[in-house]
């Protein structure tokens, strides 16, 4: 098990090595791949404030469910890839991915927010008020992304 959300109207996704599975009825019912689907492996389960659901493989494919079936969304060009993946929606439903770089998603066009392979970027998260804040590895700076800019804020280190 790669990935588990228990979406807002209650309904319980697995993303596994296997694939992925909707739990309905007391039973785990797989969930039917996508046609151009590269591996079964699925991660990275999210849902947007559409109560849509949208999953990640390893080969830098997005997916969205719909009725029971994943449908292909959208393949991260190679530029991209990087050690991680994650996927996040902001406060604008608008798709945030990180991986070798991160960049905005919406309506299929793409928008570079940080640096390209940059291999250091680390958990892309959302904050309480809707922004997004995405962590560097060894830096004292996090990216916050809020409804219009993209900003940074530092945090000095303070040794013992």
């Amino acid at each position: 098990i790669y990935s588990i959300i228990n979406t807002s109207d209650d309904r319980l996704y697995v993303a596994t090595s296997e694939g992925l599975y909707r739990y309905v009825h007391g039973k785990m019912k797989q969930i039917e791949p996508s046609d151009i689907q590269v591996g079964v492996s699925l991660f990275n389960l999210t849902e947007n404030a559409k109560k849509e659901v949208y999953c990640t493989n390893l080969n830098g494919q997005i997916f969205k469910i719909q009725n029971d079936r994943l449908v292909f969304h959208y393949q991260i060009p190679e530029s991209y890839y990087g050690p991680k993946l994650e996927l996040v929606f902001d406060k604008n439903n608008r798709l945030i991915v990180t991986s070798g770089g991160s960049f905005i998603l919406s309506n299929g066009i793409e928008k570079t927010l940080l640096p390209q392979h940059n291999t250091k970027l680390k958990n892309a998260n959302k904050l309480v008020n809707g922004n997004i804040a995405i962590g560097v590895t060894g830096h004292d700076s996090i990216y916050i992304l809020d409804k219009h800019t993209t900003h940074i804020k530092h945090f000095p280190f303070r040794g013992m």
